[in-house]
């Protein structure tokens, strides 16, 4: 469901309940807004159906443009235009709408687009294949070129800080992994186009005394009756 408060968080009240059927789960697990107009991306993987909801005072409302899925997992207003991450059974595509009409949108070469960020000038894609991913751009929402590969890295969340492009991903190995600009981060916006790398360990305490510390914490178990109290100590 989605809930609003009027009083800076401190007391919340209801304004859409999603029915859902029984025996399945349903999250709103996104939220963006375009032309002062909040919209909400639904995920529901047991059934299809429109998963893009627009919200309103009283409530929330499908918009009915939109094509039926399974989920819409990331939502990006861009250039007048609102971009979403469209899940099916079997692909995750890229569609927009402008709160009227929506299109979908080509132009990744059959690869399953994972998250949207955008810049000023820019809307920034990732995508994932099976031995890895990419890093897609686009100044129009519509055509789009791959700026960066990743072999063995598959790419998870996107966002922009500072005017710059990171990305969350799974790997290499088994860890998951930070991109961004080459550390320390600009300070000011530039005009190059990013190329993102792993950053080194930051500074201060010893990462393999705090890992090994953990690993100590997670085998011994104890305080974990007690809601995980010692686990999230350790943590």
């Amino acid at each position: 469901g989605l809930q609003r408060s009027n009083d800076g968080g401190r007391t919340w009240r209801i304004l859409y309940d999603h029915t859902q059927a029984p025996g399945t789960v349903s999250r709103f697990t996104t939220l963006a807004t375009l032309s002062g107009r909040l919209y909400a991306g639904l995920t529901n993987w047991s059934r299809s159906g429109i998963k893009l909801f627009r919200v309103g005072q009283e409530g929330a409302a499908p918009v009915v443009s939109w094509p039926e899925g399974l989920a819409v997992t990331a939502l990006t207003a861009f250039q007048g235009w609102l971009y979403g991450v469209q899940h099916g059974e079997s692909e995750s595509v890229l569609w927009r709408t402008d709160g009227d009409i929506s299109q979908s949108i080509a132009g990744f070469e059959g690869a399953r687009v994972r998250d949207l960020a955008a810049t000023d000038d820019s809307l920034w894609a990732v995508s994932v294949r099976t031995d890895g991913g990419d890093l897609w751009s686009s100044p129009d929402g519509v055509t789009w070129t791959r700026r960066q590969s990743f072999e063995g890295v598959q790419p998870t969340e996107l966002t922009v800080y500072g005017g710059h492009v990171y990305m969350g991903a799974i790997g290499p190995g088994e860890r998951g992994s930070l991109w961004g600009p080459t550390p320390p981060a600009p300070s000011e916006v530039e005009d190059a186009p990013p190329l993102l790398v792993v950053p080194g360990r930051a500074g201060g305490e010893d990462a393999d005394a705090v890992l090994a510390a953990l690993d100590r914490a997670l085998a011994a178990g104890e305080g974990f009756s007690r809601d995980g109290e010692g686990l999230r100590g350790a943590v």
